[in-house]
């Protein structure tokens, strides 16, 4: 049998390459913006695409997908157990970049065409968030550099955020919090690694009101309530 190792290293070498390609890990240190831009650029660049389409702060999508899921294609919810050693499937549907659930992603897909979209394609994802933030600026009059507010409301749902339940959740609104202070951090450090990012106004520069105006129009009846953290 005629062996061919060069051809079978290059060929196993290409598969590799095309394997990390499709399915990209965190970058090596989240908490810099700028590793997004020099190890993951297709990624920046889809934040900024989904930021100027939906009128959306890049970092605050960034930031949202840091929280969700650490950057990390496959996350899911844990799993929830019965009797407390059965596999009894995980605490919600949510998965992906975004940890959007079913509901909520056949939404996103129905209102904006986006059929083929995959929630562990990071450009997909990407426009997700900025997708959702939009609709939450029009149902409930949050603005979209309101990383806190939004954040809220991206977690509870248009409804839950509306009952105010989540100012009972600790963890929640240090989460919460913690958005926000992450998108004010990629901001600051997008301005000293993308030259063309420098223009763009400083998110401390938006103040925000403390408590925003809410929509009086009623929120879709397919939107669900509620989303688990992972």
């Amino acid at each position: 049998m005629l062996k061919t190792p060069g051809l079978c290293a290059l060929t196993a070498t290409l598969a590799l390459l095309a394997g990390c390609a499709g399915n990209a890990g965190p970058p090596s240190n989240a908490r810099d913006a700028c590793s997004i831009v020099d190890e993951r650029s297709d990624w920046y660049e889809a934040a900024r695409a989904a930021g100027a389409k939906w009128r959306v702060p890049a970092p605050i999508i960034l930031a949202i997908i840091w929280r969700e899921s650490g950057f990390r294609a496959d996350a899911e919810t844990p799993r929830k157990y019965a009797l407390g050693v059965i596999p009894w499937g995980r605490q919600s549907s949510a998965y992906g970049f975004a940890q959007a659930i079913d509901g909520t992603w056949e939404w996103y897909q129905d209102d904006h065409g986006g059929s083929g979209a995959d929630r562990d394609d990071f450009g997909d994802a990407a426009d997700f968030v900025g997708w959702y933030i939009d609709k939450t600026r029009s149902i409930l009059s949050i603005p979209a550099r309101d990383a806190r507010n939004q954040y809220l409301a991206y977690h509870e749902g248009h409804a839950g955020f509306r009952t105010g339940r989540w100012r009972k959740k600790a963890f929640l609104v240090k989460a919460s919090r913690d958005v926000a202070s992450r998108a004010a951090l990629y901001d600051s450090q997008l301005r000293g690694c993308d030259a063309s990012y420098a223009s763009v106004p400083r998110l401390i520069d938006m103040p925000v009101p403390v408590r925003p105006p809410f929509a009086l129009r009623l929120v879709p009846a397919r939107q669900p309530e509620t989303k688990p953290r992972v």
